[in-house]
This record gives C-alpha cells, sequence and structure tokens, in this order.
C-alpha cells in the first residue's frame, strides 16, 4: 500500500539528514499531500520519495500483509473477510468513477479468492470525513450490505449500516471486557 511505502522509504533511509526531527516533519508533510493525491499522481509522488530516500530493504522484517494462502486458510476456518479498496484511499475525495473502480476491484478480487460474495466493507482511515453520502450510496450499488467505521460508538437497531463503529471492547479477560462494553454502552468510555 502507498502509505506503507512512504513508511518504509523513510525507515530504511539511506540518505538520512542529521536528527531525527527533519525526517519525521518531512515524514508528515509526506503522508498529508500523499492523502490529497489519486491514481497515477499518486504512484509518482510515492516513486519520487523512493528516488530521493534511497531505501535499503535488505533488513526489513517479514511482510505485513497477510498473503492470499493465509486469507483462504483463515477463511476455510471460519473468519469472515469483508473489502477495504484495492489503493487505500480516503473515498470521499474521489471522483464517483474512481469510487465505484475501488469498491468494485476490490470486492471482486476478495469474491474470488475466496470463492463467495464479498459484501461487507470497511472504509480506509474510517472516520467522518473519509466518506459521505455519495460514497455509501456506491457502496449500495456495487451490492454491499453494510460498512464499517473507525468511529466509536455503539450499534444499535437505529444504527446506519454503512457507518457501524466497529464494535470494542478488545480485552483477553472476559471481566474486563464485560466492564469495557457496560461502559461503553453506556457512554461512559470511548
Amino acid at each position: 500500500l502507498w502509505h506503507d511505502r512512504i513508511f518504509d522509504a523513510f525507515r530504511f533511509t539511506t540518505t538520512k539528514p542529521e536528527g531525527a526531527d527533519p525526517l519525521k516533519l518531512k515524514l508528515n508533510s509526506a503522508l498529508e499531500k500523499a492523502r490529497r493525491v489519486y491514481g497515477i499522481a499518486l504512484i509518482e509522488f510515492v516513486e519520487l520519495i523512493e528516488e530521493e530516500l534511497r531505501p535499503d530493504y535488505t533488513q526489513r522484517p517479514r511482510a505485513s500483509m497477510l498473503t492470499w494462502s493465509q486469507i483462504r486458510e483463515m477463511h476455510a476456518a471460519g473468519i469472515h473477510f469483508g473489502s477495504h479498496t484495492v489503493n487505500h484511499p480516503i473515498l470521499s475525495r474521489l471522483r464517483s468513477e474512481d469510487i465505484e473502480v475501488e469498491l468494485r476491484q476490490s470486492q471482486a478480487e476478495l469474491s474470488g479468492e475466496l470463492r463467495e460474495p464479498v459484501t461487507t466493507f470497511a472504509y480506509p482511515n474510517g472516520h467522518a470525513s473519509d466518506y459521505n453520502d455519495e460514497v455509501k450510496a456506491a457502496l449500495k450499488r456495487c451490492g454491499y450490505t453494510c460498512a464499517v467505521t473507525a468511529r466509536t460508538g455503539f450499534n444499535t437497531a437505529a444504527t446506519d449500516r454503512f457507518e457501524l463503529p466497529p464494535g470494542r471492547p478488545w480485552h483477553n479477560e472476559i471481566e474486563l471486557f464485560r466492564l469495557s462494553f457496560l461502559l461503553q454502552r453506556h457512554g461512559l468510555a470511548s
């Protein structure tokens, strides 16, 4: 993904300036600019960063993404997968036709690999400004039945099925899970 390529270019750069602050500022600036471009312009921007930083990936740890083999194995074990776009763009910033391309290609590729329809979706980033009514309408046209955001909250029967909070809490201990769930349900925790 484009953001992984940017992070890795900075992480494994061979052209480090003096001190970490200039590099951190440059990374933040690069990420902000990358979020405003799409398609070929984004690819070219990422390639310029890689060209300038000349990263050395020989020390990079294993890949951070699941392989198709791992996904199929997890799916066979009962884990459900939903779509998330092809290039991880901020959908609310795209042209209508680009939104549909991202949604349909992602859905088709995942459906093909899993050999079953994919009808659930998770918004890239998932904040309120990252999707809008146009994006939700495109999801419906593409056959999605719901979409998950990154927003906090509790799902009820009245929750828009294309703006579902992902659900929390995340705890391994059942008592902490119950407490966090209770606090969230009553609006006492985020």
